[in-house]
């Protein structure tokens, strides 16, 4: 990340109307889950999300809400 922060865009590439739940770890062991989005028509959502400096390194997923 470059020291004076930058961004991360995730692309949510999923079904259509089916509700996905974002999450976030910074060891790939404890999940927070951070919001809840539904795909429009087409499929794909974008996410921006602002990364501070100094903000420890993040890991990020998508699950699928039946």
């Amino acid at each position: 990340i470059p020291a004076g922060g930058s961004q991360f865009i995730f692309q949510l590439d999923g079904q259509p109307g089916v509700p996905y739940v974002l999450q976030t770890s910074t060891n790939l062991t404890v999940w927070t889950s951070i919001s809840t989005n539904t795909p429009p028509s087409g499929g794909v959502l974008d996410i921006t999300n602002a990364i501070m400096p100094g903000t420890p390194q993040r890991y990020w997923r998508a699950l699928w809400q039946p």
